[in-house]
């Protein structure tokens, strides 16, 4: 108690000394008071006194001009007035902006442009009188102060400047005190800070509580932080430190589709604007528009536009009060007519570009200059998005020649990807890129390719093939047609959307000022055409309102139209088929397209300053020798990704097991033979397997019904037969796995007519891992190296439903080993929000998956 005492006195005298010190150095003015929430244990005083502390608390606040030493009790010292004070770890008192403090209500000279928070025109809570009734309440993202200090941030200053140029923040001017409380920049988050002031705290406040904000910097900084919590979670990038390279391998030297940019100004500063076009659909006169807009209002400019919303300009736009309202035509050639387009564009904000060299040189990845990359990216896409049709960050023109024909209506265009990005230095990524794009002739001549696809014919007196219908309904949904007939020895064209389907023209009735007529009939007495195909469904076009039918025959699709549907089986196949090629031959397509883009040609790129190299860059690779694969009897060596599988190390016998065959062509002479194969060499791999139980189903229904039979009978394994038409693989999954829980093997219907002893072995390879096999292990220095003690290995990953699919969830999956060498591995999924990327559930997937390897490994 007596060494608490004479602390205490040692402090009162410290703080006599210091405060007879200051206010014989400042002008005496009224002071202020102000009451503060109970969970804040801080008070905002006038510079012109100085603050009395609680008696436990051992500081004192120093002037600038008297610096003093504290104490041994002290851990921190106070700054000049000018910055901001660092309170004790004892204490939690923290700056807030002016707007949240009461003060007694007196009329005060209006800060100018002169005085720190001056802007001219004063903003509420600056107005020359400060008032606030009762304390201030806490909200939540920031107060009426912060919200002031960002409107301020974003007005121009008054030389014509934009905002963010205005001067460095956080370094206030020096000047004589006033009676008005200045205000300055915190240097953290630019928000608006009144200067402290110093008064006693209240009796209220000595008794508060310190809480655990406002410990010290770190706990300042991590404040500021809290909106990105996450990010803080990501590993940095380790510059130094980084293990030594063993020189595994081969060294080699390999060419990347990376190309250099070179920034002419790694320093400067542009304009980012705000785009808004009435009427906001379609699109693609956006850009008409701008180019208009350019040419009237800044034609020697060549700012880059993405296409929607954003405008990124090397120099300021000349626009009267930052923000432009004008009115452009643009022609419209489906509908061959002017189209008026009413354009904003609004001054947004500055981007930094040495921001991406100050990232690069500190070699971290939480502070990603996000906004600098977005404009470098949309800079240079700006050549291609004006010739080619973009589709997000590819670019597509029809090939050359002959289009290949994935089929279901869509050709195959061929594109390329670019992106911006960050490595060692700013590169640009290219890379081949393909899309299916409907195919742009007559709705007949499609339908009619559908039907041959479902081995049937079109006629002019049978229905077509229902299967043949519903394919083309899904293709042509949402589309864009034209419509052109002859009347009077004028062509009529006008384009449509189509809605869907409906009824043929000979059963299709409507209403008319002279009574109700069908469609074949209206057709023959308004334009003397006689319809082809009368038992083939009309488009429906125009409203759900007011819907009008067109007969297919006189319909086209338009070309260059996006589709984001996705592609069925037979499309794939085609798709993957055509995208397999060479490497040499890919990256002809690379070079083509950068050749075809012109980078260094284009005026927006060249007025930015950036220059792209064309030429691939070389980096250092290795190739990594294969390792050896442990089986039984044995290792074996893997050559170019080829072995020879010997005995799986770990089996389990399969003695009850069906096959399920959904395809009607497919004989039971094929499927024993498949029954056959797979024992025989099960055998060879040290597999036991029992005869298999063969059942026919084709329906949904009755898939459901037999693995419902099956998983009450104890059925192990279930071998699907997928047909080429018909149940999906997917749609097979979701009712054995999801709805029944029994496990499957699926296979295609091709797969049985090439049986060969490799296949069979691949997929025996599946069904050992599915029945909780192990079919070999791994040896060599670097993996027993990682694998001394039992390692447990996680994956996770979030599948989104396909563009256009509406209220399908989400599906996250967490897999984990749980045997020591990270060979067998046990899997949880949970259903979403859609297009929801993080995982909600993960941390109890993760404790279920530890509780399974904890279980297993004793």
């Amino acid at each position: 108690g007596e060494s608490q005492r004479r602390k205490k006195k040692q402090a009162r005298e410290e703080r006599e000394d210091g405060d007879r010190g200051f206010q014989a150095e400042q002008p005496s003015v009224q002071q202020y008071e102000s009451t503060s929430p109970p969970q804040q244990a801080w008070r905002q005083q006038p510079p012109q006194q100085a603050a009395q502390p609680p008696p436990q608390q051992a500081w004192r606040q120093q002037p600038p001009q008297q610096a003093a030493q504290p104490s041994p009790q002290q851990t921190w010292r106070q700054q000049p007035p000018q910055q901001a004070a660092q309170p004790p770890p004892q204490q939690a008192w923290r700056q807030q902006p002016p707007s949240q403090h009461q003060v007694p209500e007196q009329r005060e000279p209006t800060p100018f442009r002169d005085q720190p928070g001056g802007r001219g025109r004063p903003f509420r809570g600056q107005r020359g009188q400060i008032s606030s009734a009762g304390p201030p309440q806490a909200q939540p993202g920031g107060g009426r102060g912060q919200r002031a200090s960002q409107e301020l941030q974003s007005r121009p200053s008054p030389g014509g400047q934009p905002p963010g140029l205005q001067g460095p923040i956080g370094i206030p001017s020096i000047q004589q005190p006033v009676a008005h409380q200045p205000t300055r920049r915190s240097p953290s988050d630019g928000r608006q800070m009144a200067e402290p002031s110093q008064s006693s705290p209240s009796k209220e406040q000595k008794e508060t509580p310190p809480t655990s904000r406002g410990k010290g910097d770190a706990a300042s900084v991590e404040s500021v932080t809290s909106g990105i919590t996450y990010l803080s979670l990501i590993p940095k990038r380790k510059i130094q430190g980084r293990p030594a390279k063993e020189g595994h391998g081969k060294l080699i030297k390999v060419d990347t589709n990376h190309l250099a940019l070179n920034m002419m100004n790694t320093k400067a500063v542009i304009y980012h604007y705000d785009v808004a076009v009435t009427p906001e659909r379609p699109f693609k006169f956006y850009r008409p528009a701008l180019k208009e807009i350019q040419k009237t209002y800044y034609p020697k400019l060549s700012p880059a536009f993405d296409g929607k919303k954003n405008i990124y300009s090397f120099y300021k736009l000349p626009l009267p009060r930052e923000v432009l309202h004008a009115k452009v035509e643009v022609w419209d050639s489906e509908k061959e007519r002017l189209r008026e387009m009413e354009v904003q564009i609004k001054f947004a904000n500055t981007v930094d570009f040495s921001t991406v060299g100050d990232y690069l040189k500190s070699g971290t990845s939480l502070a990603i200059p996000q906004e600098a990359i977005q404009a470098l990216d949309i800079v240079l896409r700006s050549p291609a998005a004006n010739r080619f049709v973009p589709v997000g960050r590819s670019h597509f023109s029809p090939p050359p020649g002959q289009l290949i024909q994935l089929g279901g209506g869509l050709d195959l265009w061929y594109g390329f990807y670019q992106s911006a990005i960050l490595g060692w230095r700013p590169f640009l990524n290219i890379d081949v890129a393909h899309k299916g794009f409907p195919t742009a002739k007559n709705c007949i001549e499609i339908l009619i390719d559908l039907v041959k696809s479902c081995r049937s014919q079109l006629t002019r007196d049978y229905e077509p093939d229902r299967r043949a219908v519903n394919d083309f309904k899904s293709f042509i949904k949402n589309l864009r047609i034209a419509y052109e007939i002859q009347k009077g020895g004028v062509k009529l064209k006008r384009t449509y959307k189509v809605l869907d389907l409906s009824l043929c023209p000979r059963n299709n009735r409507f209403k008319t000022a002279n009574g109700m007529i069908t469609v074949e009939n209206y057709f023959q007495q308004e334009y003397n055409y006689r319809i082809q195909y009368p038992l083939v469904p009309c488009l429906e076009c125009g409203s759900k309102e007011k819907p009008i039918s067109l007969p297919m025959e006189l319909c086209r699709v338009l070309e260059g139209q996006v589709v984001n549907k996705k592609l069925n089986e037979l499309q794939t196949r085609n798709m993957v088929r055509a995208a397999a090629v060479g490497t040499d031959i890919r990256r002809s397509r690379i070079e083509h397209s950068i050749r075809e883009v012109d980078f260094n040609n284009d005026p927006c790129i060249r007025e930015f300053g950036i220059s792209v190299d064309p030429r691939f860059t070389n980096v250092d690779a290795r190739i990594l020798d294969p390792p050896q694969l442990l089986y039984k009897q044995g290792t074996r060596n893997v050559e170019k990704g080829v072995w020879k599988s010997g005995r799986f190390l770990k089996t389990n016998p399969l003695t009850k097991w069906a096959i399920l065959n959904t395809e009607r062509r497919v004989g039971m002479s094929s499927l024993q033979n498949l029954v056959e194969s797979l024992q025989r060499n099960g055998r060879d791999l040290g597999m036991d397997i029992a005869p298999a139980t063969i059942v026919n189903a084709e329906r949904p229904h009755e898939i459901e019904k037999q693995f419902q039979i099956w998983k009450q009978n104890g059925i192990e394994l279930a071998v699907i037969i997928i047909p080429e038409r018909g149940i999906t693989y997917g749609k097979v999954k979701q009712i054995a796995e999801q709805q029944i829980g029994i496990l499957t093997q699926c296979l295609k219907v091709r797969t049985l007519d090439k049986l060969s002893p490799s296949t069979v072995t691949n997929i025996l390879l599946k069904i050992n891992s599915k029945h909780n096999g192990i079919n070999h292990n791994i040896t060599c220095s670097v993996w027993e190296k990682y694998f001394k003690r039992p390692i447990i290995v996680f994956g996770a990953d979030v599948t989104h439903p396909s563009p256009g699919q509406e209220g399908v969830p989400s599906v996250a999956a967490v897999a984990a080993s749980y045997e020591p060498k990270a060979f067998s591995y046990n899997m949880e999924w949970r259903f979403q929000p859609p297009r929801e990327e993080m995982i909600n559930d993960l941390e109890e997937i993760v404790k279920q998956q530890l509780t399974q390897f904890f279980t297993r490994n004793n």
